[in-house]
Parts: structure tokens; sequence; C-alpha cells
């Protein structure tokens, strides 16, 4: 994808293969008149942020492209209505994220373990280790997974968490259903992966 900056005019014109005849010839008779046109590259990378999930097609996003001298800009894009066409707005800045809360799925965690009757006391043990770990959480980038939300993220228990858990697990009654929970549910869309509830502003 690349979008068409009209310098003079300030339209963008979006270049996908997916535009109507009428967006083709509004970006071409812009090219024409103006001639000082800009021509902008996305980044390839995981800056695009939005309120909205991915899949949503009425939000507002936001994303750095790159034009032809190597200038990083902010791409703003948005739609009000599902019948409209992509908008976008282009300007200087900066996108900054931050994590607001980092927490453990508690709930849905005591109700598997319940499920495999798994004792309380051992619960708590999980969920106590677990909340433990979440001061160093953010640092383990290598076991970030995003999801449709670019602002809500899971977090995998790293191997030393997981190796942990069984050595604490494997002498105890149960062990063998624990192993195999942590299997099962340290993945992507399982209970136990942390919730990392993200923000943003550009500035």
């Amino acid at each position: 994808m690349q979008i068409y900056w009209c310098k003079v005019c300030g339209k963008c014109h979006p270049n996908s293969g997916w535009e109507d005849e009428e967006e083709i010839a509004e970006r071409e008779k812009c090219r024409t008149e103006h001639k000082n046109i800009s021509v902008l590259k996305p980044v390839v990378d995981d800056s695009c942020v939005s309120e909205q999930p991915v899949a949503e097609p009425v939000r507002t996003a936001y994303f750095y492209a790159v034009d032809q001298d190597g200038k990083k800009w902010v791409v703003k894009k948005w739609r009000t209505d599902v019948n409209e066409p992509l908008a976008y707005k282009i300007f200087e800045g900066r996108i900054a994220t931050w994590t607001e809360k980092i927490s453990v799925q508690e709930e849905a965690i005591r109700q598997q373990l319940k499920d495999l009757q798994i004792k309380e006391f051992h619960e708590n043990f999980l969920i106590g280790f677990l909340k433990n770990q979440i001061p160093f959480v953010k640092y383990d980038t290598e076991m970030v997974v995003e999801g449709d939300n670019p602002l809500e993220i899971e977090i995998l228990l790293n191997q030393r968490m997981v190796s942990c858990l069984i050595a604490q697990f494997d002498l105890l009654e149960g062990g063998q259903a624990f192993r195999e929970f942590i299997s099962k549910e340290n993945v992507p869309g399982g209970v136990l992966p942390f919730r990392d509830k993200r923000n943003f502003r550009i500035v």
C-alpha cells in the first residue's frame, strides 16, 4: 500500500488496489493538477494503534509511514460509517504507548482448575505465583502475543515460569493434570497468559 499526499491541497489518496473508479479519478486529478505529491509507505512494525479491534470496520487508527526522503510521519486513518471510504490525515508527531495494567486472569484460571478438580490450595499458589511475576513480565517482550486489539495484548509464561511451576507441582497429587493444564492453557487465547492493557496518545 502507498499513500499519495498532495502538499498543495493536503488531500491523501490511498493506492492499495481496492479503490473504486471515483477514488482513482480523484487521485489522478490531484496528481495532474498539483504535481507536488509525496508518496508514503506504511512502516511495517507494531506501531499501529487504535481504541477499537482490528476487525472493526468503523474505527480510528494511527500508524507511521515514511516518505521518499526517509522522513517518518504519523498517519491517521478513519471512517465514521461502514459505507464511507477510509479518510487519511498526515502530520508530524510520535505515537506514544504505555502499559496501564498487567493482570492475571484469576477468575478464568480458578474455573478451569475447579473443573479439573485441582485443590484450592494449589489454585491459590498458582494465582499468587503469577501475581508475583507481574513486575518482571513487561520486560519479557519475546513472549508477547498481539490479538485483534493492539492495545490489549497477551504475554505468555516464559520457560523459567513454566519450569518453576511444574517443579512445584510434579511431586503433588494431581501433578500430571496440572502439567497438562499448563501446556494447554499457556497459549494465545488460553487462561494463563497475562493481560497487558495499554493506552496511547499522539505527541
